[in-house]
């Protein structure tokens, strides 16, 4: 019954974003993904760390042309309105709802086994207890929970415009965009922004993407350097995220090794993961070519990146992953 009203969750945001103008991306349930790419669903097997499942969609009318016009936005030149009320908690709406059904039907006077019954009292406990996980803020959780997403687009006006771009650039990723491929200013946050917010602290990773894109590694680094003050006010999950991009930088730009092996030490439990995203198996081959760079070592990196690359269901953000380990290994 926990399977089942995952799926309900993840359902939910999927009819209540289509309700409101959303547009369809992706729904992954465990590690089975379907993604709208050129028109086609297709299936592919994508994990998150943390995550049992997630329903990306995008604004209506996220073009690519409202996209550049977004971008100004940032400076706050004009302003973006979508409706992201519904979408956000559409799986919990939907978990309330179908829990409700569960427990009427379950007391109610039809001939139905009790074993039939206790399923769906199981199925009610399982419901609310989706709801109550997801509809509570808990900004301290490894991955934020649907409430404080929902919670962070409300509190600044800057997490609604970055929260938009994120969503609205994702179908270009899919296809094969990488950071790079996207107008300078729409992937800049502004001096002083409130890099807490987890909405505008992801975005500040996709400038740090973007400048290491077009390997721009001293700005990179400033640009995770800015993340400093807030350190301990970010959720574990973008806290890792930045360490590990710092991680990687430190590599590429050969800092001491003492600098590295200590960051190295902090984030290894992250690192050791054999099933984590594709960013995070990207530092660990970095540090392990770091670590060896003798052939047989290259080769097994090499066979490693080729076969995550081909199976990846974000090909933009495998590309990007592995043109940055192809640099470690044959230095340009």
């Amino acid at each position: 019954m926990a399977s089942v009203q995952l799926v309900i969750h993840e359902v939910g945001h999927c009819i209540f974003g289509l309700l409101t103008g959303f547009q369809f991306i992706f729904i992954r349930i465990g590690s089975i993904t379907l993604i709208k790419r050129e028109g086609k669903i297709i299936i592919k097997r994508h994990s998150l760390p943390g995550s049992a499942g997630q329903c990306l969609m995008r604004p209506a009318g996220a073009s690519f042309p409202v996209l550049q016009e977004a971008s100004d936005c940032l400076d706050g030149f004009i302003n973006i309105n979508y409706r992201y009320g519904f979408y956000m908690m559409g799986g919990i709406i939907l978990n309330i709802i179908m829990s409700a059904m569960m427990l009427i039907l379950a007391f109610s006077s039809f001939d139905i086994s009790i074993s039939i019954r206790f399923s769906l009292l199981l199925g009610t406990f399982y419901g609310l207890g989706y709801a109550l996980i997801n509809g509570i803020p808990n900004t301290k959780g490894k991955i934020n929970n649907d409430a404080t997403n929902f919670f962070y687009l409300r509190k600044d006006p800057l997490a609604k415009i970055c929260g938009f771009i994120q969503m609205s650039i994702l179908p270009y990723m899919i296809t094969g965009y990488t950071y790079k491929n996207f107008p300078n200013d729409m992937m800049k946050v502004p001096k002083g922004a409130d890099l807490s917010n987890a909405i505008i602290g992801w975005h500040k990773l996709n400038e740090c993407y973007y400048l290491m894109d077009l390997r721009q590694w001293e700005n990179a680094e400033d640009c995770l350097k800015e993340f400093d003050p807030y350190l301990d006010r970010l959720s574990r999950m973008l806290k890792e995220t930045v360490l590990l991009e710092t991680l990687f930088i430190n590599i590429k730009i050969g800092k001491r090794s003492s600098v590295i092996e200590d960051l190295y030490h902090i984030l290894k439990p992250v690192l050791s993961n054999k099933k984590a995203d594709f960013h995070i198996t990207r530092v660990r081959m970095a540090y392990e070519l770091y670590k060896d760079k003798s052939d047989i070592n290259i080769e097994k990196v090499r066979f490693e990146l080729d076969r995550i690359t081909q199976n990846y269901s974000n090909i933009g953000e495998a590309d990007f992953c592995y043109r940055l380990i192809k640099d470690i290994i044959i230095p340009g």
